[in-house]
């Protein structure tokens, strides 16, 4: 079968082989580039997937600590007697807009510990 292949090839007009050859050559050479362009987007995709879980593992540590922080600060407000009776009296007080206790109240509150973990916006006029 080979040597029936040979025989072929050989009787052709030169044009034919050259265009027999070049159409070989260029179907090679397209093999080789899929092939290699497959491996490169392989290892792209596996590497961009090894870095979408790093970080998606950093952000949930970053929320699992904030979630730690508050839940500390809720428990020391929660068991906090001065920051309860100054929320109570709070509440009590009339919201009246020429009255100063409210005002103290929040004050009050905004001085303790735990209003300094606390992160309140700012109010700028």
């Amino acid at each position: 079968m080979l040597t029936r292949f040979k025989k072929r090839f050989l009787d052709l007009p030169i044009s034919q082989k050259f265009v027999s050859i070049f159409a070989v050559m260029t179907l090679f050479s397209s093999a080789l580039m899929v092939a290699a362009l497959h491996i490169g987007l392989s290892v792209f995709e596996e590497k961009l997937y090894e870095k979408s879980l790093q970080e998606l593992d950093f952000f949930v540590q970053r929320i699992d600590d904030d979630l730690q922080q508050m839940d500390v600060l809720t428990r020391s407000i929660a068991v906090d007697t001065t920051i309860q009776s100054q929320l109570a009296q709070l509440t009590a007080a009339d919201p009246e807009p020429g009255d100063d206790c409210r005002a103290k109240l929040t004050d009050a509150l905004d001085s303790t510990p735990a209003a300094l973990y606390c992160c309140r916006p700012k109010v700028s006029a």
